[in-house]
């Protein structure tokens, strides 16, 4: 039985956090999907997963209050070296060496989001 994928969505706009859940668990059933409303929840998920690995994160925001999201990102691919990192933000692009594989700047269409996704977990 083939193992299904898991992605951790990090942010804190419950709106969007939401209709991101919705549209992959729509388009990618298969797929588990878990939510870090903060920074600190996110790193207590990255430190708390002995054994389970993310494929995908997907931070929507550069700009989270309480944990900068830089360090989420460092740890996380510490903690997950295999993990792919999708990174959704209205503002600048992040400089060079930023810990993420892509950069999706908002706002975006779910068909963008979700082909973009999809060419990260196939990678």
């Amino acid at each position: 039985m083939k193992k299904s994928k898991t992605i951790l969505l990090i942010g804190d706009d419950s709106t969007l956090m939401g209709m991101l859940e919705r549209t992959i668990k729509k388009a990618r059933p298969e797929m588990m999907v878990e939510i870090a409303m903060s920074g600190v929840l996110a790193m207590k998920m990255i430190n708390n997963a002995p054994g389970k690995d993310y494929d995908l994160a997907v931070m929507t925001t550069l700009r989270l209050l309480d944990v900068p999201s830089y360090e989420i990102l460092e740890h996380l691919r510490r903690m997950h070296p295999r993990v792919r990192v999708l990174v959704l933000s209205g503002g600048p692009i992040p400089p060079d060496g930023y810990p993420m594989h892509r950069f999706m700047v908002k706002p975006m269409t779910h068909r963008k989001t979700l082909k973009e996704i999809g060419r990260l977990m196939a990678t």
